[in-house]
Formats: C-alpha cells, structure tokens, sequence
C-alpha cells in the first residue's frame, strides 16, 4: 500500500525526532560514564604493585579452600621500612623462602609455588618439589593414583621436563642431573639428555666440571673422576670418592688403606695433586680458602678434625689439639669449634686457630654478617661479634642468623626482628617467622601466613 504525501511528511518529521532524542540520549550517557570515572581514584605511584580485581584471582581446588588472596591486597606500611605484601590470609601447612621470586608452599601433603603478593601461580599439584634454580624447579608430578616421577616446570608452571626421572637435581650451569632406572646422566633446559645416563652417580655441575661415578659400593665409593659440560671425561677415573669443585679445588681420595681408611687431599682443575691425599678427611664444607681436616695415627682415623689447613698453600696454619668433631665452617673470619674434653660446649677460633670465646655456649649458629647468634644450657640466646664481645645479651628464647641485615628472634612466644645495631626493628608479635630471603619473609599470626617485604633491601 502506498503512501499520501502528507503520510510521508509525517514520517520525515517523526525521523528527525527520533534521531535527536538518540543523539541526546547518547551524550547523557557519555556524561554519565564520565563522571564514573571520575570517582575512581587511581594512585599512579602504586603501579610496582598489584591493582588486580578480587575477580582477577587464581580460582583455587575446592580441596584447598580460599588460599590465594594476595592479589586482593594493598600492600600496607605495618612497621618503618616493611611492607605487609599478603596478608594474613594465607593457609598452608608448609612454605619455604623465596628463590628466584617464588616460594614454594604446602597444604595436604601436596605443592605449588606462590610470588611476593601470596598469589598461587603454580597450583598445589605436586607430591614434592625443589626451589627455583636458573628458572627451573625440580617436581614430582602424580596421576591422581601415585607419583609419576620428577620433571621441571618453569616460573609459568609449564612442564619443561617431562615427569620420567627416579631422581633429579636442580639445574646448575644450565644443566641437571637426573636419574633413570639406575643410571644417571644431565638434561638440558630443554629436556634433552646431552650426557647419557651410563653413571652410578653424579654430583651438579660446579665451575664447568662434574665429579662422576661407577662400580661404586653401597657406601658411594667405587672409580670417579670428571667430565665437562660435552660429556668428556678431563680428569681420569682414578679416584675412590670425589667432592664437586669449589674455589678452584675439588676433594679426592684413595681406595682403603689397610682396608680401614681412605686417604683424602685435594685437586686443581688440571687434576694436579696440590694439597697430598694424606688426611683420614676434609670437610666439604671449607669457606673463606680455610678447611678443617682430620689426621691420622698409623691407619686408623682421628675421631676429630683438628688442622686448619690453608688450600690455597696447603699449609697447615694450626693443630688445634683438642678440637672436637663437628667444627663449623669459617665465615667473617671465625670458626665454631668444641673442645674434646668439654664436648657439649662450644667456642670460636679466629683463621689462626685461636680462641676469641670462652668454650660455655651449648648451641651456636655460625657468623653470618659480622654476628653469631650463640646460646647457653638455659635457652638463653644472644649474639656476639668476631672479637667474641657480646652484643646482645643472652635474653632470646631463640634466635636465627642474619640474613639481608636481619635476625629472627624469640621471646614470650612471639618471633620478630632485629637489625644489625641490635635494634628492634619488627616487634615480637608473630607465632612463626622465618628469615628474609630476597627481601620477603613469612609470618604467621592466627593460624596464617602473610609477607612482609623488607623495601630497604637493595634488591626490592
């Protein structure tokens, strides 16, 4: 049906009509959204942490309950230079340090890995797991019914490695040992084995060498030497037990001498003998070109390591007559030691061997930033400097070493902190607490884990 001209008239007026009143309707909108907007405060300073929305958050399995809030926080300013980055929120049973930006945490038996907000990146799916190293991390993966072996996943929680290995080390000098049925050989980052798994056992690479094994004994002993990152043996197998590399020289010894004692020295990397295989042991543990040996009386072996010998020179500085076992190695200069007569005390000696404490603590915990952490029969702990002056009174209940300018300590069933001037710098209100480790620490209140961040730390 057409039309009358009137109609269409009509029409044209109405069009015009409606299109103004759209065009209103429009701009009241955009007036609208504008001042929504408006009222929205964003504080551009704040951009380093996390704005994320509570929706934005890592839904967790039901099993494992609201865990990860940590994107939903603010960071607060709880003490002078500490930020609470989670807050206490956080439910697991376990959690250990940051490495490399994330820590691993536990909750029923089973692991994943949160970052410095306490967000959950790396799902609690894992029978074990190992920290960060070179961007990896060990895991042991399940089917739901068992484990399926280790692999490693990278910060992304993606498998690089898949889970087909009895045993693994973390990644050192891009490379990882792992172990296959009873053989162990390296992978790559990404998961190629570059060096077959023909060895009884392997220690990590360390300075571009590897000790490696075979025929070895229940005990470990057996042929070793060392090869380079190709697979190429550079040392002959020709030693009884080996140690990985460490400041230029490596621990090597003989078969059994009389069948009773394996005669130990040390190696450079050209597998040169600089220091004689004549000890009855060397500790591994050697630091600051100081190691402790034990020496030996026709072919039975000293039950203590009482020479402090330079493996640089070889030199034996001294013969510290009387040293018990279990002397500690050397940092900041002083070294932990225990008389053979008074075996439950402890003292220290200085990198001559000797003595800057009376031998009267019953616990030590080795120097680490100019201080010792040191304890008496009372649980009374303190701390002292490499002079032996003590500089904090033994009041502490419990006391851990410094770490990144900070102890932990106890008193009255609290944990907080203290500096280096001895002053305290977090108050002793947390049921646990553990030392900072890239500038982040755990502590519990309630039942639950936050994170504080250190923002004095250089590397925060």
């Amino acid at each position: 049906m057409s039309l009358s001209g009137k109609e269409k008239n009509t029409n044209r007026t109405n069009e015009k009509e409606f299109r103004f009143i759209a065009v209103l309707l429009s701009a009241i909108l955009m007036l609208a959204c504008t001042a929504c907007s408006s009222g929205e405060m964003v504080d551009n300073n704040s951009k380093d942490y996390d704005n994320t929305k509570a929706s934005d958050t890592i839904k967790q399995s039901d099993n494992v309950g609201d865990i990860n809030k940590g994107s939903e926080n603010t960071p607060e300013t709880i003490h002078s230079n500490f930020l609470l980055t989670a807050k206490f929120e956080l439910e697991y049973d376990s959690v250990r340090p940051f490495n490399e930006g994330l820590a691993a945490v536990e909750k029923d038996d089973m692991w994943g890995f949160v970052d410095a907000k306490g967000n959950l990146v790396v799902p609690l799916e894992y029978y074990e797991v190992e920290d960060f190293s070179e961007g990896f991390a060990a895991v042991k993966g399940t089917d739901g019914k068992g484990d399926i072996g280790w692999g490693f996943i990278d910060k992304t929680g993606k498998v690089t490695v898949d889970f087909e290995y009895n045993s693994v080390n973390s990644f050192s000098e891009g490379l990882a040992a792992v172990k296959k049925f009873s053989k162990m050989g390296f992978v790559n980052t990404d998961g190629n084995i570059v060096i077959p798994c023909e060895y009884d056992l392997v220690h990590s690479f360390s300075e571009g060498l590897a000790a490696v094994g075979s025929q070895l004994n229940s005990s470990d002993f057996g042929k070793w030497g060392f090869i380079d990152k190709t697979g190429n043996t550079v040392i002959p197998m020709d030693y009884y037990h080996a140690e990985s590399f460490k400041d230029g020289v490596a621990i090597v010894g003989t078969e059994y001498v009389d069948s009773r004692q394996s005669l130990q020295g040390f190696i450079n990397k050209e597998g040169e003998i600089i220091i004689p295989l004549e000890y009855a042991s060397l500790k591994s543990d050697y630091n600051e070109g100081l190691a402790w040996a034990a020496k030996v009386i026709g072919n039975i072996k000293v039950d203590y390591n009482n020479l402090i010998i330079d493996i640089v020179s070889g030199n034996v500085i001294k013969s510290g007559e009387g040293y018990y076992a279990g002397n500690k190695p050397f940092n900041d200069g002083c070294a932990a030691v225990r008389k053979e007569a008074l075996k439950s005390y402890w003292g220290f000696v200085d990198t001559n061997g000797d003595a800057i404490t009376p031998f009267e603590y019953t616990t030590v915990r080795t120097f680490s930033e100019g201080l010792a952490a040191v304890c008496t029969g009372k649980d009374q702990w303190g701390f002292i400097d490499t002079s032996g002056n003590v500089v904090l009174p033994l009041e502490y209940t419990n006391a851990e070493s410094f770490n990144e300018g900070l102890a932990a300590v106890y008193k009255n069933g609290k944990w907080g902190f203290i500096d280096t001037s001895i002053n305290v710098v977090i108050p002793l209100e947390y049921d646990s607490a553990q030392s900072f480790s890239e500038g982040y620490a755990f502590v519990k209140k309630d039942g639950k884990w936050g994170i504080l961040q250190n923002i004095a730390y250089a590397g925060s």
